[in-house]
C-alpha cells in the first residue's frame, strides 16, 4: 500500500495529484456507488492521504474521519451506517489498488 503513495510522494507530486489518483478507485465500486464514492474522496482525500501514510487499516480511518463508530452497530440502526459501509468500502478498495499497482 505505502508503495505506491510513496513513490508519488517522492516525485513531487501534488496532494491534488495524491488525491486523483485514488480516486480512480471509484471507477471500480458498483454504478449505485459511484457519485458517494466520488463526494467521498472530494470530501476526504486529504486525510485519506495521510491514514495511508500512518498505515492506518480502514475501519481506523473512517472512525478517525467520524463516519464509523470505534464500536460499529448493525447499519440498520445506525444513522450514519450507509456513510460507514461507503468509507471502508471505498478505502477497502483503495487498498487493493494501490497494492496492485506497488508491485
Amino acid at each position: 500500500v505505502m508503495g505506491y503513495v510513496e513513490k508519488l510522494i517522492s516525485n513531487n507530486s501534488t496532494e491534488q495529484d495524491i488525491v486523483n489518483a485514488i480516486a480512480k478507485v471509484c471507477s471500480i465500486v458498483p454504478a449505485a456507488l459511484r457519485p458517494v464514492c466520488t463526494s467521498f474522496i472530494d470530501a476526504y482525500g486529504p486525510q485519506i492521504i495521510q491514514a495511508l501514510v500512518n498505515k492506518e487499516s480502514p475501519d481506523q480511518v473512517c472512525t478517525t474521519i467520524g463516519l464509523c463508530k470505534s464500536t460499529q452497530v448493525a447499519v440498520s440502526a445506525d444513522p450514519n451506517g450507509l456513510e460507514c459501509s461507503v468509507c471502508e468500502l471505498v478505502l477497502q478498495y483503495i487498498e487493493q489498488m494501490i497494492t496492485s499497482n506497488s508491485t
